[in-house]
This record gives C-alpha cells, sequence and structure tokens, in this order.
C-alpha cells in the first residue's frame, strides 16, 4: 500500500513543483509527504535540478568555427565591384542579427536569473509593530513579479471583518491595502502572507510574511473605554451611593466541586498587549474567586473621560442567573461580571460507579482533519506538534462573531458563553450575563459601544473591555463555522479565517482558502 501510495505521489512532483497541481493534488502530496522520507528525498532532488543547470558554466564557438563562418559571410571578397554596396548591405544585417541574438540571450539569462531568485517581501511600510496613520495606505514590496491572484488568495487580515472593508490594489510588485476607506482607528492590526503566494514562474514564497501594526487615533476619548454601572439606592441599601469597594471576599466552594487541572494560574492582564494575536503571551486571563451575587441594576457604559469631578459612580455587577451545573465562576478584581473559566476541550470526566463495558472508539490516526481545518493543520508543522492529534470529528456549529480594536468576540458550540480573544494577551470564556440586551452606540471613528450579548460581556468587566477596546462593527456576523477538538486544544474555522485556540490559554489565528 505504500509503494502504491509513493508512486501516486511522486507522479504527482513535477506537476506540484511547476504550479499546476490541482488544490486535492496538493493536500494529498503534502499529508503524504509528512510521513515519508523517500518522497520528500525526491521532491529535494527535483527542486535542485533548476540549480544545477543554472551553475553549469558558459559554453562559447570555437574560435576556429567563428572565423571560418566570417571568411565565409563577412569577409569574403566580391566578385564585381558594384556588390561593394551588397557586402556593406550584408554586413549590416549580419551585425543587426548578432545584436539580435546578444539581446535575446541577455533575455534569456537575466529571466533565468530573476527564475532562480526566490520570492520574498523586499519591504513593508509601516515597519513591524509600529503606529501607522489610520488615514495612510499600507504597502508591501516583493522583491520580484508576483502571480497577484496567488498572492490575494494567501493574504488574511486580523481583524477578519476588514479584509472585507478595505480595498486592495497593487502597485507594480507593490501590494497597497487601505487608505480609501481609511483604518479603524486605534486598533490593532496584522496581516499575514502564507507560503501559498507565488512569483509569475510559480515558484512559492521563501518565507511566510506576518506585519504588526497600531493605527493612530486623535480622539482621546477612544482610547481607554471604560463601562460603568450607576448603583440605584433602595430602602435596603443606603449607603448604594457610595463607590464599590474592588476587593471581594471569596465565597466558600461546595463539598462537590472537584479542583480542575485546566484551571490557568491567577494573573494580572497585561497592561499594553503588542499588536496582534498569537506568540508569546504577554499576560493571561485573570482567574480570581468565586462571585458574590450583587443585586444593582446596569445601565449603559460610556468611556471613562467623560464623567465629571462630582459624579460619584460604583462599578458592579449585574445579577447572575445561577448555573445548573457545579463550575468555577470566577470574578475579576473589580467585582464586576462574572466571566466563566471552562476547559478549553469538551471532554467530559466519567463520574458512574458501576463498571461499564467499554465499547471500540475511533482512534486519533483514524479521525479525518478535513477542510479549511486540515489545510491549516496538514500545511503547519508548529500547529501540528502544539495541538496534538484529533480526539474528535469536524461538526459544524452556529456561530456569532464581533471584531474589537484589540481582540474579537466568539459564541462557543453551545452558544451559551463567549470566547474572548485577546490580542497578545491570551483567551477567555465568559458567561453570558443575565439581562437585557443593550443596543449598541456608533461612537466617532465609525466605532461602537457594542451591544447584543457581546455588549452584555463588555459590559460586565471594566478591564475587559480597556483590553479589548471597542467593536468595529455595529452588530456581529453569524455563520456556520466548524469545530474540530484536539488532544490539546481546538481549531475554530470560518468563511474566511482558522482559529487555532491552545490549551494553554494562546491561540492563532490563519486565512484559508476553501
Amino acid at each position: 500500500m505504500a509503494d502504491r501510495a509513493c508512486r501516486e505521489c511522486r507522479a504527482l512532483i513535477s506537476a506540484f513543483i511547476d504550479g499546476e497541481a490541482t488544490y486535492e493534488e496538493n493536500v494529498r502530496l503534502r499529508q503524504h509527504l509528512a510521513t515519508c522520507a523517500d518522497c520528500q528525498a525526491t521532491l529535494d532532488a527535483y527542486r535542485s535540478i533548476g540549480g544545477q543547470i543554472r551553475a553549469l558554466p558558459a559554453l562559447h564557438a570555437p574560435i576556429h568555427l567563428t572565423e571560418s563562418i566570417y571568411s565565409q559571410t563577412i569577409d569574403a571578397e566580391p566578385r564585381r565591384l558594384f556588390l561593394l554596396t551588397s557586402r556593406l548591405g550584408y554586413s549590416l544585417a549580419a551585425v543587426a542579427s548578432v545584436l539580435l541574438i546578444f539581446v535575446v540571450a541577455a533575455y534569456l539569462i537575466i529571466g533565468g536569473y530573476e527564475r532562480g531568485v526566490d520570492p520574498a517581501v523586499a519591504s513593508s511600510e509601516p515597519a513591524n509593530l509600529q503606529t501607522w496613520p489610520m488615514q495612510q495606505a499600507v504597502r508591501i514590496e516583493f522583491n520580484k513579479d508576483m502571480d497577484k491572484d496567488s498572492v490575494e488568495a494567501a493574504l488574511g487580515i486580523f481583524p477578519p471583518g476588514e479584509e472585507e472593508r478595505l480595498v486592495i490594489t497593487w502597485d507594480d510588485n507593490t501590494l497597497v491595502i487601505g487608505a480609501n476607506p481609511p483604518f479603524k482607528p486605534d486598533t490593532d492590526y496584522e496581516i499575514k502572507i502564507s507560503t501559498e503566494a507565488t512569483d509569475k514562474w510559480g515558484n512559492p514564497l521563501k518565507q511566510p510574511f506576518q506585519l504588526g501594526f497600531t493605527t493612530s487615533s486623535s480622539l482621546a476619548t477612544l482610547q481607554t473605554p471604560t463601562p460603568e454601572s450607576v448603583v440605584t439606592p433602595t430602602q435596603d441599601d443606603p449607603v448604594a451611593t457610595e463607590p464599590a469597594s474592588v476587593v471581594t471576599e471569596p465565597a466558600t466552594a461546595t463539598a462537590t466541586q472537584e479542583p480542575r487541572d485546566d484551571q490557568p494560574p491567577a494573573t494580572t492582564a497585561p497592561s499594553t498587549p503588542s499588536p496582534g494575536p498569537g506568540g508569546p503571551v504577554t499576560g493571561t486571563a485573570v482567574v480570581p474567586n468565586d462571585p458574590v451575587e450583587p443585586t444593582a441594576t446596569q445601565t449603559q457604559p460610556r468611556p471613562a473621560a467623560t464623567p465629571t469631578p462630582t459624579e460619584q459612580v460604583a462599578i458592579i455587577e449585574p445579577t447572575a442567573t445561577p448555573s445548573p451545573t457545579a463550575t468555577n465562576t470566577p470574578v475579576p478584581p473589580t467585582a464586576t461580571a462574572t466571566p466563566t473559566q471552562v476547559a478549553p476541550t469538551a471532554t467530559a470526566t466519567a463520574t458512574a460507579t458501576t463498571p461499564i463495558e467499554p465499547t471500540p472508539s475511533p482512534t486519533s490516526d483514524s479521525i479525518p482533519v478535513l477542510g479549511a481545518i486540515g489545510e491549516i493543520y496538514w500545511r503547519d508543522q508548529a500547529v501540528q506538534e502544539r495541538l496534538g492529534k484529533p480526539i474528535a470529528a469536524a461538526t459544524n456549529v452556529a456561530i456569532d462573531q464581533l471584531d474589537f480594536q484589540r481582540g474579537v468576540m466568539l459564541t462557543n458550540d453551545a452558544r451559551d458563553s463567549v470566547y474572548v480573544l485577546k490580542n497578545g494577551g491570551g483567551w477567555e470564556i465568559f458567561g453570558i450575563p443575565s439581562g437585557e440586551s443593550p443596543t449598541p452606540e456608533w461612537l466617532e471613528g465609525d466605532i461602537y459601544v457594542p451591544g447584543g450579548t457581546f455588549g452584555l460581556v463588555w459590559r460586565s468587566d471594566p478591564a475587559l473591555a480597556e483590553t479589548v477596546g471597542y467593536a468595529l462593527a455595529e452588530y456581529p456576523i453569524g455563520y456556520t463555522g466548524t469545530v474540530q477538538q484536539f488532544e490539546s486544544g481546538r481549531m475554530i474555522a470560518t468563511p474566511t479565517t482558522v482559529y487555532v485556540i491552545y490549551n494553554s490559554y494562546t491561540w492563532d489565528w490563519f486565512s484559508h482558502s476553501n
């Protein structure tokens, strides 16, 4: 069976190198190359042939052959005097022919050299991690002529919704993104170009390109959103108008609760997250103690810069609905919302007291990894190593998504909690607070105070609101996504993006072509 697979894959190697293989053939060949060292060696040998040919020394005609040709053509003595002008004409024609040969040869030599150069990004404006004017376009220059369609197919922009909104054009070998319409203000952007991008001869990009930057903003009120809740005085609470304390006494855990192995350590979220998700996590989610249930009502948030010096407001937590299951429900240090931290995977722990006869189940080697998830999983060796093997087949689920200035929110499989993916700051799962869904509010710069389910979560924790910033759209988008569980995390595929959520509370994103 292995020899047959090798024969089939080796027949595709030439088409793969020339860029003529179909997408399905590329996926099948990459999967086989990941496990077959002999076929990988064959691919490397094929790729080296071009370089060996270009390394051959140039050959020149023998001098005696050149002199013989000249003696019988250009330098031949004319038979008659009137043929002098004809001889001159022949000489000019010969010189023109030689010049033409030199021009063609130079073109072939230069073209051959350019074809042999690995395509790469020569420069970019802005540079990585630079602050960039929101009205100015981003320019990414390549070192040679590129297949523009393949570059655009391999291009990914985060936040994901911006890829559809921003205009993408070309200036010779330079990819131009944005300018009209402009970027969103005070927003973290990340641009990725995978090695699926090729030059006009089909050579793949030598290394994947990644650029992170933050747009500037002249609007000071947009820098630090801080949702607030105003306490309504009641007869039972005569001091409700006093500022609420940020220290909450931990509740006592019940005897039925067991310690969670996957609970992340309690650390402080980063004050200045770096642009772009993934990468080293500069701070993880705060995991406090069990919540104390408040009774105050919540009002519409507003930016922190608006209260007057005489205002006295208290940031508190909305009334929470008890969960039907026994889970650790943490409270942020500001005693506001109750983000419910749960395990990144949906594997349940068996508690039956009577023995159950085991039933055969699929092994990790027999579980397929296909579609957009398979495209990223099989293409990126680092993703495979960090996630491990699949433990369940992919399933289709309904997902809502809303992009923010410094992150993204997604509903989970059951749509009863929300993933919050924070740029440079890991990820958390928040339970959805009870209460009436707020209405989104438009702000200057075409950004929004979020409404609906995501607005409830955003308003529940001032630290979260400051970390992710404002929403980039008025309403979330809904779609059917694909979710697959792995040994050390999960992958979520949307129509344009694949999110890789690791159990280590880090995450990454990739654009896909499916």
